[in-house]
């Protein structure tokens, strides 16, 4: 009895163990496959993972001497920075004298959003002292490599309203690949004519040689529409009235 006994206490006590281990292993089972059960680390959110890669990367930090002159006093314009990265453009800048003197920026060197130059304006006074202009301008990773009618790589929505409802719809357009049929969709989801379409020789988005009536019929057949209402669009030339008509008669986008 006594040994029946013991082996049964045993036995008891094998199958608790058995049964917590299983009750570890399931419970570590289904954390793994719930999102709220797992670390931290498993469950980051993908929008914050994108917002940091996006951070603006500094493309130039740095600074330029300058000197008084007994002579005078002096203000002079001065050009910093350089090309922006490949892949980037500028984001912004910041500019801030140390020393003698002054110094701030003027504004960008050139309109081209690809030029990471900046303008700075430094004074010197009259005297024989010094001071240090210092300049950082920022760069940021470019979202928009390409028009919406091109495709390749994918876009962002913040390049322009049409982009954002195309991936709405179709995310494959910002996450992967601006194909074409994401080209298409910028018809088909955001209504917008401006990637053109059909036999026509220009888009109705834009001036230029009178179009023929039909031309864009296996599209949105906006064309025949606007000739309809004024002939001189398809006789004459395909002209800023025309280009308005767009929205005004057929309700479409050339956004």
């Amino acid at each position: 009895m006594t040994s029946i006994t013991c082996r049964s206490a045993l036995g008891g006590a094998l199958a608790l163990v058995f049964s917590l281990a299983v009750g570890c292993a399931v419970e570590a089972e289904n954390a793994a496959g719930d999102p709220e059960l797992r670390g931290t680390d498993e469950a980051d959110d993908p929008a914050e993972d994108v917002a940091e890669a996006q951070q603006e990367i500094t493309a130039y930090y740095s600074s330029v001497h300058h000197c008084g002159n007994l002579g005078g006093a002096r203000s002079f314009d001065l050009v910093v920075g350089g090309d922006c990265g490949p892949g980037y453009v500028r984001d912004s800048h910041e500019v801030w004298n140390g020393g003698n003197g002054s110094c701030h920026a003027v504004g960008w060197a050139s309109n081209d959003a690809r030029d990471c130059r900046v303008k700075v304006n430094i004074f010197d006074a009259a005297t024989l002292n010094c001071g240090d202009c210092f300049y950082r301008i920022d760069q940021k990773e470019n979202r928009c490599p390409h028009d919406k009618c091109a495709t390749g790589a994918p876009l962002a929505k913040e390049c322009s309203p049409t982009i954002a409802s195309v991936c709405d719809a179709d995310p494959y357009c910002c996450t992967t690949s601006w194909d074409n049929l994401c080209v298409t969709e910028t018809r088909t989801i955001a209504n917008s004519l401006a990637c053109g379409g059909g036999s026509c020789a220009h888009t109705p988005c834009t001036t230029g040689a009178a179009l023929t009536s039909g031309c864009d019929a296996a599209q949105a057949n906006c064309v025949a529409s606007i000739c309809a209402v004024d002939s001189s669009c398809c006789t004459g030339a395909w002209d800023s009235r025309c280009v308005n008509m767009v929205a005004s008669v057929c309700g479409k986008s050339c956004n």
